[in-house]
């Protein structure tokens, strides 16, 4: 039954790619608007999702505001799943045209140290877009991935992510493979955004406590690797603005490992609660972010 709707899916995403490709950019926007709207109303088990993660995340504004952004996440996500079936017919060209930076200096800066750096790019925006930008640039980049559960579309995703000059690193044989890009001076990119199981450090997360991922808290400590939070957010017509924001209070002393892996990861989730706070009809509202349970004491970033 599931191979079965692994190759529906499969089927239906190689059949509407390129009739989605055919179609100028600007145009494509609109239709994944549309596309979203009905979504949003179909797909209710991932809305009831969405609006119960804004609900608990915004739980100063009423209902109406909550359902008003719930659908403008969906439109953003359907605008965005458009965006990534374009992604082979990306080039420098559309790049220069359509996509803006702030704070590429600061990325420079880090390369420059030779310790490689870590990008933590939180589902904001078109994160996607954030590598199509680096890789077209020229910059050398690897994305830690996670394995998909459909292995068509998995595959899918690793030829449009490997066609922009991209090294994929597999989540769970990450380790060794970090270290040697690290010391290779490459771009990591962490979408480390999302629910991390047993295995994560629970902090608190818009309000909530949640199981954050350590890797790269925990890559940065070991090899005195700069950290830089990156976004690609949607400005209108089609521009993207990418914006690289540098964490400068860092902890590197590993003589408090744990701790200074706390300390760090509580670090770059604020900052990536700042954006979501700044952007929240961007933010990847359907995944099941507190998915996993912790009674710990509440840490509050706020007092940090």
């Amino acid at each position: 039954m599931k191979k079965t709707k692994h190759i529906i899916e499969y089927l239906i995403v190689i059949t509407l790619r390129p009739v989605l490709s055919s179609i100028p950019y600007r145009i494509r926007l609109p239709i994944g608007k549309i596309f979203g709207i009905g979504l949003y109303y179909l797909y209710k088990k991932r809305r009831d999702i969405s609006l119960d993660n804004i609900s608990n995340s915004f739980p100063e504004k009423n209902n109406e505001w909550h359902k008003k952004l719930c659908k403008y996440s969906f439109m953003h996500l359907s605008m965005s799943i458009m965006e990534f079936m374009q992604i082979p017919v990306l080039n420098k060209k559309f790049i220069n045209k359509y996509f803006i930076i702030e704070g590429e200096k600061y990325l420079k800066e880090a390369l420059k140290k030779g310790k490689g750096l870590i990008a933590i790019c939180p589902h904001i925006g078109n994160w996607e877009y954030v590598a199509a930008y680096f890789g077209l640039k020229g910059y050398p980049a690897s994305v830690i991935m996670k394995r998909q559960s459909n292995p068509y579309i998995n595959r899918i995703i690793e030829k449009y992510r490997k066609s922009l000059n991209i090294e994929l690193i597999y989540k769970r044989k990450a380790g060794f493979a970090v270290l040697r890009a690290l010391k290779q001076n490459r771009i990591i990119g962490f979408v480390a955004d999302q629910d991390a199981g047993k295995n994560g450090i629970f902090v608190d997360f818009l309000g909530r406590m949640a199981s954050t991922a350590q890797g790269p808290a925990r890559f940065a400590l070991s090899y005195g690797t700069p950290v830089i939070v990156i976004i690609g957010i949607r400005k209108g017509n089609g521009v993207f603005k990418i914006i690289a924001s540098p964490i400068l209070d860092f902890k590197y002393n590993k003589k408090i490992r744990e701790e200074a892996i706390m300390e760090n990861t509580l670090i770059w989730t604020k900052k990536t609660e700042d954006y979501i706070k700044k952007y929240p009809e961007q933010y990847f509202w359907i995944h099941r972010r507190w998915k996993t349970k912790n009674d710990k004491t509440r840490i509050n970033i706020a007092q940090k």
